[in-house]
């Protein structure tokens, strides 16, 4: 109650914690930490959110400000709110303004002991179910204080650089930021609302400030399932040292997570220390700046502009900085996207970047994931080793068992192998990391339709279309003509061509011709004009031209099309696994010795990554 009058008698300007602290505490030794345990607990009684303050609002570095209008209730109060009379405070919410005090009042009423006791001491353990375990992170996006449109980006590869940061904590599975984006500061949902939609036991929530070449950093622990704060700290460290502050915070972050946990160990896989550099602060900018473009022109609206934009950047913070593993690795990314964008055009162009940029990223640090998850993917898209792609990614989430790149890398690689088993386990361990993002869904329905189960495929379609509106529409036409509904599939590869920015003269005359002959004479029509090898193959299989199928398939294996990978997992293609030619595609690209020895073999790799959740 003390805390809520001393806030409320200063309403409209900033208390520093020194001052509430005297004014609640008065000499007592009282951390900043208890003091932002205790706002927590204020501003969950009042239904207030720290993201979207409605009461009380964090002045980064300074301290509190209450924001709601006060009505004092004796002429006197104000000043004598000043020396120990209590305000009322004027709200609708009377009830929770109420709750609010009772709150405050056993706080202040336990003593220091018990607020001191929320950062370590038995006392908040002690309130916590023995068998309590935590197990699942999520690092919400840090809000960002400073003015500059430049420093949102900032705030966002801070948030996404402590993800990666606490992910090397052995067993605690964390959350993607491709799911976590979805709950930006301004959100105003609750830490239950949002602990229950991620599936995460706590929650980080942080604050970043610029000012100049230097940063502010504030980062709080919630109990997602209790709304409860379990731990604050500050740092202030120069820009350029950002990268071993990431690991430390981390580090903390961890320890907290095990102290609240009943002493729980996370040392499943050893914490491994990245190498302390001291970067610029105008190539860490840089390589947020990237970040964020390849996020965009990946998952966003930003396409190949984007991806571009995100390769400039990249480039320009390796020429600031040589040594600056990270944005290697956001080249390779971008190098992969950029191939993927233009349909499989310029491969060995792609290839060489690819080579190059993640080769000086492990030869920086031998020990980043994000390294050896893209070594996988370009091993599988581009080296035609599938053994050696399937030793990197397996590597990459040893060292971070959340690295969803690594994941999807190795499920799609095991789908390629026709190992669905494997791949749809790995595949639910994904949506645990990446619960919200719409590519462990995509994945799940193109594994459904390569075993065969079209309604599940289509099923998973529909989930597919409401996390990202429109990026089924080829899955569901293939599953569609599966399941013999033509004229449903047709609708659906057409409205596929036409978000494809096809011609608009050629997609009437597709409806011509399937007008005239159905889902046969469509067919026919887009052949000829289709120049995906690939794609042709498809549609000769399924006009039952077998020999045009395998002349396209040799085709496209000569000139080293990486998506003939995919021929063994394509239900379209099973009348083909007993013919020589389609053999000698797949063992052009390792894919049928790779599954015939992994069948063989008693032992997976995939079966080790799930033991260790």
């Amino acid at each position: 109650m003390d805390l809520l009058c001393a806030l409320a008698v200063r309403r409209g300007r900033v208390a520093s914690k020194e001052e509430l602290i005297h004014a609640v505490w008065d000499q007592r030794a009282v951390s900043d930490d208890a003091l932002s345990v205790c706002v927590h607990e204020l501003r969950k009684a009042l239904g207030d959110c720290a993201r979207s303050p409605t009461y009380i609002e964090t002045i980064p570095g300074r301290g509190y400000r209450w924001l709601a209008p006060v009505e004092w209730l004796d002429p006197r109060a104000e000043e004598l709110g000043r020396t120990g009379t209590r305000p009322a405070i004027s709200s609708a919410r009377t009830p929770t303004v109420l709750a609010a005090i009772v709150v405050l009042a056993v706080l202040v009423g336990i003593g220091l002991g018990g607020v001191s006791g929320l950062f370590g001491s038995p006392w908040s353990r002690a309130h916590r179910p023995a068998d309590d375990s935590i197990e699942t992170v999520a690092v919400l996006p840090f809000a960002e204080l400073s003015p500059a449109a430049e420093d949102r980006i900032f705030a966002d590869g801070m948030t996404e650089a402590l993800i990666n940061a606490l992910a090397r904590h052995g067993p605690l599975r964390v959350i993607s930021r491709t799911s976590i984006g979805r709950f930006p500061p301004s959100t105003g949902l609750s830490a239950p609302h949002i602990a229950g939609l991620l599936g995460a036991d706590v929650l980080v929530e942080g604050s970043v400030a610029r000012d100049g070449d230097r940063a502010r950093i504030t980062v709080q622990l919630i109990d997602g399932r209790r709304d409860a704060g379990l731990w604050s700290r500050s740092y202030d460290a120069p820009l350029g040292d950002l990268f071993s502050l990431q690991g430390r915070v981390a580090e903390e972050v961890a320890r907290e997570i095990r102290l609240h946990a009943g002493g729980r160990s996370l040392a499943g896989a050893p914490f491994v220390e990245r190498p302390r550099r001291r970067l610029s602060t105008a190539a860490v900018d840089e390589y947020f700046l990237g970040r964020a473009a390849l996020h965009d022109g990946t998952f966003g609206d930003g396409g190949r502009t984007a991806l571009d934009a995100a390769r400039d950047a990249f480039n320009r913070a390796i020429d600031l900085e040589p040594t600056f593993a990270e944005a290697h690795v956001g080249m390779a990314k971008t190098e992969l996207a950029l191939y993927q964008a233009s349909g499989g055009l310029a491969a060995e162009e792609a290839a060489r970047r690819t080579r190059q940029a993640v080769a000086r990223a492990l030869e920086i640090d031998a020990a980043l994931a994000m390294a050896h998850a893209v070594q996988g993917h370009f091993l599988l898209i581009f080296g035609r080793d599938l053994d050696a792609a399937e030793r990197s990614l397996l590597l990459a989430l040893s060292l971070d068992p959340s690295e969803i790149d690594a994941y999807l890398g190795y499920a799609c690689l095991l789908q390629a192998q026709r190992r669905f088993d494997e791949a749809e386990a790995l595949l639910d361990q994904a949506r645990r990391v990446d619960p919200l993002s719409p590519r462990p869904v995509e994945m799940l329905a193109s594994l459904a339709y390569s075993r065969g189960r079209a309604d599940e495929a289509l099923a998973h379609a529909d989930r597919l279309d409401e996390i990202l509106p429109g990026s089924a529409r080829l899955l569901r036409a293939s599953a569609l003509h599966s399941l013999g509904r033509l004229d449903a599939a047709y609708q659906s590869y057409r409205r596929h061509l036409e978000a494809g920015g096809s011609d608009p003269e050629l997609l009437r005359s597709l409806d011509v011709a399937f007008d005239q002959d159905g889902i046969e004479g469509f067919m026919r029509a887009a052949l000829p004009l289709t120049p995906d090898l690939m794609s042709r193959a498809v549609l000769s299989m399924r006009l039952g031209d077998r020999e045009g199928a395998l002349d396209r398939l040799s085709e496209a294996a000569a000139r080293d099309d990486p998506r003939t990978l995919f021929a063994y997992a394509s239900p379209v293609f099973v009348p083909l696994h007993d013919e020589p030619r389609f053999r000698a595609v797949l063992r052009h690209y390792g894919v049928l010795d790779s599954a015939e020895r992994a069948e063989a073999e008693s032992f997976s790799g995939s079966a080790e990554i799930l033991r260790t959740f």
